[in-house]
């Protein structure tokens, strides 16, 4: 269907949410686009990141064909092949760890289920880095925020307000626009959820005055190393390493938008294991729900997790 077409169909079925450029990509090899007349672009843009890999490689399309005539879809109800495997990948370059990571990601496509099975099992001394699979970066950026406050009530200091940087952009949804400190996208939406609060990138006074004001109430920073909402702004050396001391204290978290959000065809937040070196107290209603994590009846009844 010709350009034209397709306008006039958008404009009648199609929510107005995005300003189109004037063009339709019918077919793409590599880093090559090719528009419905035929003229072909370099992309630079990759899906905004998701397509790094680039269009119609052949590594994915076989993957992809050979995973839809095996199976499509049965909800996170149930295990699958594959979602342990990619989870203890990310886990080890989370930490930096790219040869332990190549190592398991051979013995993994040669099937060698024993071999992968021994190097994903995390070491004594290893940081392990859980991952919550996510269709979309707001989505991602919420569980994001909500593990924040989650780990500030149940191993912190209670707090809930999240430290978001002016400029930024972290979804549609009315909690990911909230942390979108822009006027424009926020004006039309509110009220909006409460619970942040604005900070000028690489403004390290500011930020510090912010800490100093909130102190406890700061559960998290959330920012983007470099920003790509209006043009390409990098934070600077020295206002990231003023924001992590603040989040070191009371057990706050360091939302770093990073290298891990966009993935091909997924998108991943890694996120620190919430659950160990935390204590928590509360009504245990018999068959506990924290069981899994550890949960241990207490004499007076009451859930503890150790």
């Amino acid at each position: 269907m010709s350009l034209a077409a397709q306008q006039s169909l958008e404009s009648h079925y199609v929510m107005h949410t995005f300003g189109r450029s004037p063009v339709e990509f019918v077919e793409g090899h590599g880093m090559k686009l090719t528009g419905d007349d035929g003229r072909e672009y370099l992309d630079f843009l990759a899906g905004i990141g998701v397509c790094s890999l680039g269009h119609g490689n052949l590594a994915v399309l076989s993957a992809l064909e050979a995973q839809t005539k095996k199976l499509m879809h049965v909800s996170n109800y149930f295990y699958i092949e594959q979602r342990g495997q990619v989870a203890a990948l990310l886990s080890k370059l989370a930490n930096d760890d790219v040869d332990g990571a190549r190592v398991l990601a051979d013995a993994i496509v040669a099937g060698d289920e024993t071999t992968a099975a021994a190097l994903g099992a995390p070491a004594a001394d290893e940081q392990v880095w859980e991952t919550f699979f996510a269709n979309s970066g707001a989505e991602a950026n919420e569980g994001s925020m909500k593990l924040a406050r989650l780990y500030a009530k149940r191993a912190g200091n209670g707090g809930n307000t999240i430290v978001c940087m002016r400029g930024g952009f972290h979804g549609r949804t009315l909690e990911t626009i909230a942390a979108t400190m822009q006027d424009w996208l926020q004006d039309s939406f509110r009220p909006l959820p409460g619970g942040f609060v604005a900070c000028t990138p690489n403004d390290v006074d500011e930020l510090r005055a912010i800490f100093k004001r909130l102190g406890s109430e700061i559960c998290a920073v959330m920012l983007e190393p470099i920003q790509g909402e209006s043009g390409v702004h990098p934070m600077t050396e020295e206002f990231m390493a003023a924001a992590r001391p603040g989040t070191r204290s009371g057990r706050r978290a360091y939302r770093r938008r990073g290298p891990v959000r966009h993935l091909p065809l997924r998108q991943a937040v890694c996120i620190p294991n919430l659950w160990r070196g935390a204590r928590h107290h509360e009504p245990c209603q018999g068959h506990c729900r924290w069981r899994a994590h550890g949960c241990r009846r207490g004499k007076e009844g009451d859930c503890r997790r150790v």
